[in-house]
């Protein structure tokens, strides 16, 4: 069952501003959105929220940032998901020296739009561009470095090799270009789209955290309806995506080779020829959300995702 958390309404409220240092010292509903997502606070030195327009719609952005930092993360998390369920990477690149700037795309977590939903992926990417812009420009942020999983991994993607956002190196965590089966979720899609445009979410097995899985099920952000319409948008960036430009910045793919939410092995022969200076890790045992594995995995991953950042 879902959560009932009142400060969900209230924080939708709250008058955020991303200029102002540390509101959530005198913002009880922000101190409730941190802790409920364990976010380690004394790992950062300045913290800001607050939203931007992208079309039409606001899009909630985060920083949490550090007087000396390595490097600053730009970190969009994938479809279903929102920033809060990836507070695990947050807290792990904060502690190894990195500042960390998230957003929730739109029709998730805290961002508008229909829940789970786009008319195009389009806005995926003017979201993404427009957090890029105001992290450079009110953060003066010259070199940054993607990391996105699944959809956040593909938007990041998509938006550098248009030169829509530029990156120092991008790192993809299992990142979306066709999902597992596809060509019979395409076929449902086209026989049933028109008749059911949504379903109740089921919350399949893409972790092998008991804790984790426990948790998303409550989480009162996550998606709980899927959405035809959004299958659609897919579809039809796929067909963007083929013709993109190629990637020439150096890009980490990693990958687990348990992961039933998209078609890995087609995605990673995909990736390969659009980037080309790009290195693939597996890992045997891995589900797709490799971020929230099971403590072994999870480690292991975050610990390569460090090697490569530090790398120069």
């Amino acid at each position: 069952m879902q959560e009932n958390v009142s400060w969900v309404k209230d924080m939708e409220k709250e008058e955020l501003d991303f200029q102002v240092n540390n509101p959530h010292l005198s913002s009880p509903v922000l101190q409730n959105y941190l802790s409920y997502y364990s976010f380690d606070l004394p790992s950062f030195n300045t913290y800001r929220c607050g939203t931007f327009k992208a079309g039409d719609k606001k899009i909630f952005i985060q920083a949490f940032l550090k007087k000396e930092p390595k490097g600053t993360v730009y970190f969009v998390h994938g479809y279903l998901d929102h920033t809060g369920g990836m507070s695990r990477t947050v807290n792990y690149l904060l502690a190894h020296g990195y500042e960390v700037v998230t957003l929730d795309l739109p029709g998730h977590g805290f961002s508008q739009g229909e829940s789970g939903t786009v008319a195009s992926f389009e806005e995926y990417i003017q979201a993404v561009r427009g957090g890029y812009e105001l992290v450079s420009k009110s953060l003066k942020k010259e070199w940054i470095i993607g990391l996105g999983h699944s959809t956040g991994g593909a938007i990041l993607f998509h938006a550098a090799s248009e030169e829509k956002i530029r990156l120092e190196k991008l790192v993809l965590v299992a990142p979306l270009y066709h999902p597992y089966q596809w060509n019979l979720v395409k076929g449902s899609l086209k026989m049933m789209g028109k008749f059911i445009r949504k379903q109740k979410r089921r919350f399949k097995k893409n972790s092998n955290d008991h804790l984790y899985q426990s948790f998303i099920k409550k989480d009162p952000l996550q998606v709980q309806w899927l959405k035809s319409d959004w299958l659609t948008a897919m579809e039809k960036w796929q067909q963007q995506i083929i013709t993109c430009p190629v990637l020439n910045i150096p890009v980490y793919f990693l990958q687990g080779e348990k992961d039933t939410t998209v078609d890995w092995k087609e995605n990673v022969a995909f990736y390969l020829k659009k980037c080309t200076r790009i290195q693939v890790v597996y890992f045997p045992g891995g589900r797709h959300q490799l971020l929230n594995e099971r403590e072994g995995i999870r480690n292991l991953v975050h610990k390569r995702i460090l090697s490569f950042l530090n790398r120069r």
